[in-house]
């Protein structure tokens, strides 16, 4: 299954994300309104008369708590597909508010509703939603969520076959401003660490390479805390032991040796020995690893 609209997928603003979910509330709630029951799969699982009391509100006032027991329940023991669809925009829309639920119960919700099988126009609105979802949390320098997301993008691709296409372009600029607009420490080095975690999941191999060839030699205090952040080893991501990166690694070790003899910040200096170092290791990694390269 391929995304009709590849145009669509380029980045989109949060004020466009929430365009996006007004789409989702066109194209779901007014096609699919919901009747004054759900069933239940046995009268003890049914909702209670105040329980679905509260789901008969207007959908774009129903909060978490009238929400209640649905989302854990849709599907399995309480109603059908079209009640899911029905329910689906304002559970999103709650999502980019208050990231209620996570991506693995939606991820299940799904495989129930049997994603595959829904019209291009719902699949296709309900993708470019995560999509845009993902490039929020980028945006907003999340990387942990957009990590998280990204998991659940990965899930999708796999689990229904779905081929997605990013915007590299923009995921290069978000690493380009975090770069110009913060400053190197341990806690954006582990940022960094999520942010490739996710890239080096889902897209090509040589444009995660491009994406690294960001890194200049002004952000070389943010490589060593990079290196340092203990969520990064380049084992645990097979994708990215590569030809392309062995020789970006070498280069970027260079990099290290030539600031070590020029650097006179002596704690400075000790962080560009350790790097070099991890370096030193990644690079052995590399070569040792000959089945993983890319030729």
């Amino acid at each position: 299954m391929k995304i009709l609209n590849k145009k669509a997928l380029t980045y989109l603003s949060f004020k466009d994300l929430k365009a996006l979910t007004s789409t989702l509330y066109r194209i779901f709630s007014n096609k699919f309104p919901l009747t004054d029951f759900i069933d239940g799969c046995c009268p003890c699982c049914a909702p209670t008369r105040e329980e679905l009391s509260r789901l008969l509100k207007p959908l774009e006032t129903l909060s978490i708590d009238d929400f209640g027991r649905y989302p854990g329940k849709a599907l399995s023991t309480w109603g059908d597909v079209k009640d899911f669809k029905y329910f689906l925009p304002r559970m999103l829309e709650i999502n980019v508010y208050f990231d209620k639920y996570d991506s693995h119960w939606l991820l299940s919700k799904l495989e129930l509703a049997e994603l595959t099988v829904w019209p291009d126009i719902e699949k296709n609105a309900f993708l470019q939603f995560c999509v845009h979802y993902f490039y929020h949390f980028l945006e907003i320098f999340m990387f942990d969520m957009a990590d998280e997301w990204g998991c659940f993008l990965l899930a999708l691709q796999e689990k229904f076959d779905i081929n997605f296409s990013f915007d590299i372009a923009f995921i290069s600029s978000v690493l380009r401003n975090f770069l110009d607009n913060n400053s190197p420490n341990k806690e954006t080095g582990s940022s960094l660490g999520y942010f490739f975690s996710v890239v080096s999941r889902l897209i090509d191999i040589k444009e995660v390479t491009k994406i690294f060839n960001l890194f200049q030699k002004k952000d070389l205090s943010f490589f060593v805390f990079f290196l340092q952040d203990c969520s990064f080893y380049p084992v645990s991501y097979p994708g990215l032991i590569t030809e392309h990166n062995l020789s970006w690694v070498i280069n970027y070790r260079q990099m290290l040796e030539d600031s070590f003899f020029t650097e006179t910040d002596k704690n400075y200096v000790d962080l560009i020995s350790k790097s070099e170092n991890m370096l030193f290791n990644l690079i052995k990694v590399f070569q040792e690893t000959k089945r993983c390269l890319v030729k």
